[in-house]
């Protein structure tokens, strides 16, 4: 901030006005180009739940045709069941030990 008490003259007025305004700028600027930064982080975080989303959306209407077979279990439990198995199968704590002779 320019120091007040030494404008003397319009000029003085002028320069100082300048200055803030210059300033006021580059902050509206630096403010813009954060505010763009985020928005990018935000469609970035968006697209990944979208894609979430449609890959569920892809397995369930893929077990659709099973329901009609089994009208008893869920979509929901079978998914559920198909899930916990690809999870049993991917954990280490879980997979096959090698038997010892």
């Amino acid at each position: 901030m320019p120091d007040l008490s030494k404008i003397r003259s319009l000029d003085d007025i002028a320069a100082a006005r300048q200055t803030l305004q210059q300033r006021a700028d580059r902050q509206q600027a630096d403010l813009q180009r954060d505010a763009a930064g985020i928005q990018r982080n935000i469609n970035h975080v968006l697209n990944r739940f979208r894609s979430v989303g449609q890959t569920f959306s892809s397995l369930v209407s893929f077990f659709t045709p099973v329901s009609v077979f089994t009208p008893k279990l869920s979509k929901g439990a079978l998914l559920l069941s198909l899930l916990k198995r690809l999870f049993r199968k991917l954990s280490p704590k879980h997979s096959p030990k090698p038997k010892a002779k």
